[in-house]
């Protein structure tokens, strides 16, 4: 197994104990294995609290509807005016300009006051999105995103 040499900061009484308890040779494999422990008890408290949410029935329901966002046109899960919502949120997310097709559609489905509303919400998203990226502020974990492979 490769290795890498880390460094990091433990509390002063902390590093006392851990020089007095364990011996000079063994305390990168005490680390190591204290770490590799941690980590899969945090695998096992999350596995398990998967388990828990996947026998709830909300939790399933919006398991879906986050799995049904990656096509919303192709998914009855969402009702017409949110998958027309979702499309004019992607075509602003994505596009230069709203087509103006999409643009009649939306019409057909929000009031001015709606569509103004819509807009500067799925704006101010973005806005955040990219403030975050460039201070790179990290997710706060409200919403989970599966990636390929993971």
């Amino acid at each position: 197994m490769a290795t890498q040499k880390i460094t990091f900061s433990l509390p002063e009484a902390l590093v006392r104990q851990f020089a007095r308890q364990v011996p000079p040779r063994q305390r990168s494999r005490y680390v190591a294995e204290a770490l590799a422990w941690k980590l899969e008890e945090r695998d096992r408290i999350l596995a398990r609290a998967c388990e828990i949410a996947n026998r709830n029935r909300q939790a399933r329901a919006i398991e879906q509807e986050l799995g049904a966002l990656a096509d919303p046109a192709r998914h009855t899960i969402f009702p017409e005016q949110e998958r027309v919502a979702l499309a004019y949120a992607e075509a602003i997310t994505t596009a230069t300009l709203v087509p103006d097709n999409l643009f009649d559609v939306v019409k057909q489905h929000f009031s001015d006051d709606e569509i103004i509303e819509l807009t500067a919400t799925i704006t101010w998203e973005i806005c955040a999105a990219k403030l975050n990226r460039a201070l790179e502020i990290e997710a706060q974990g409200i919403c989970a995103v599966r990636f390929p492979g993971t």
